[in-house]
C-alpha cells in the first residue's frame, strides 16, 4: 500500500528534534493540534493537547506508531467513524500541514495511511472470510478425497486379491478338468477290464467247478477206462455203449458208491486232451 509505505518512510525521517519542536508549542497551530488529537485517538489516549504532549514525550512514541496494530482498524468501526471527524477536514493533508510543522506532516501522513489501511482492510475482511471459508471447504474436500482415495485403494487391493484368487481358481478348475478327463478315461478302461474280468470269472468259476468235479470222478473214470480197454475191445460199439452205461450205474449205486462222470466216454477219459 503506497500511502502506508510513504508514511513509514516519513516517520523514519523524523528525529527527536522534530518531535521536540512539535511538543514545544504552548498554544499549537490549529492544524497541528488537530493532527495530534487524531494520533491520540488512534493510540487510545484522550484527545487533548496536554495528552498529545505526553504521548510525544514517551521515548517509544515513534516505535508505537511503526508497530501500530493497523489490522484492528478493520473491525473497530466506532474508532474509524470518529477518526473521520479529523480526516474529513479539507486541510487534513500533508501539503497543508507541511506549512506549519514537519513533525505534524509525518504524523498526518501516518493518520491518513492508517485510515486508508482500515478502510481497505474492512473491504477485504469479507473476502478474507470467504477465502478462509473456501480454504476450509478445500481442506475438508481434500480430507474427504484422501479418505475416499484410501477406501478406493483398499477396494482396489481387495479386487486385485480377488483377481489373483480367481486366476488360481481357474487354473485349479482347468487342472481338475484335465484330471477328470484322465480319470474318465481310466474309469472307462477299468470298466472294460472289469467287464472282461467278469466274463473270465464266470469261465474260471465254471472251469474250477468242472475241475473239482473231475477230481472227484477221476478214480471212477480211470476204473471204467481200464475195464473198457481190458474187456470191451472185441465187442461192437452198441454193446460197448450199453455195457459202459451199466458200469456207470453200478459205480454210482449204493453198493459201490464210486464217483464217476455220468457222461463218461472212452474218448473223453483216454483220448488226447489236446
Amino acid at each position: 500500500m503506497p500511502a502506508y509505505h510513504s508514511a513509514m518512510k516519513s516517520l523514519e525521517s523524523l528525529d527527536k528534534k522534530d518531535i521536540q519542536e512539535a511538543k514545544s508549542f504552548t498554544k499549537p497551530p490549529a492544524l497541528v493540534e488537530v493532527v495530534l488529537k487524531a494520533v491520540c485517538l488512534l493510540l487510545g489516549k484522550k484527545e487533548t493537547w496536554d495528552d498529545a504532549k505526553k504521548v510525544m514525550g514517551d521515548m517509544g512514541f515513534l516505535q508505537s506508531l511503526k508497530s501500530y496494530d493497523k489490522d484492528s482498524l478493520a473491525s473497530n468501526q466506532k474508532l474509524t467513524a470518529k477518526l473521520q471527524t479529523y480526516i474529513s477536514r479539507d486541510d487534513f493533508n500533508a501539503e497543508s500541514v507541511s506549512r506549519v510543522s514537519k513533525a505534524a506532516t509525518s504524523l498526518c501522513m501516518w493518520v491518513i495511511a492508517m485510515d486508508v489501511y482500515g478502510r481497505v482492510a474492512r473491504g477485504i475482511e469479507p473476502k478474507k472470510a470467504k477465502l478462509a471459508e473456501a480454504e476450509k471447504m478445500l481442506a475438508d474436500a481434500e480430507h474427504q478425497l484422501a479418505a475416499k482415495k484410501a477406501v478406493l485403494k483398499e477396494v482396489e487391493d481387495r479386487v486385485e486379491g480377488l483377481r489373483a484368487k480367481l486366476s488360481q481358481a481357474k487354473q485349479k478348475a482347468q487342472q481338475l478338468e484335465k484330471d477328470m478327463e484322465i480319470a474318465t478315461i481310466k474309469l472307462g478302461r477299468a470298466e472294460k477290464l472289469l467287464a472282461g474280468l467278469g466274463n473270465e470269472a464266470v469261465r474260471w468259476k465254471a472251469a474250477s467247478e468242472q475241475l473239482e468235479q473231475n477230481l472227484k470222478d477221476i478214480v471212477g473214470n480211470v476204473v471204467l477206462g481200464g475195464g473198457f480197454v481190458a474187456y470191451l475191445g472185441p465187442f461192437t460199439a452198441d454193446f460197448r455203449e450199453k455195457l459202459t452205461e451199466k458200469w456207470i450205474q453200478e459205480c454210482l449205486g449204493e453198493e459201490v458208491q464210486l464217483a464217476v462222470d455220468s457222461r463218461w466216454s472212452c474218448d473223453a477219459v483216454l483220448g488226447d486232451p489236446a
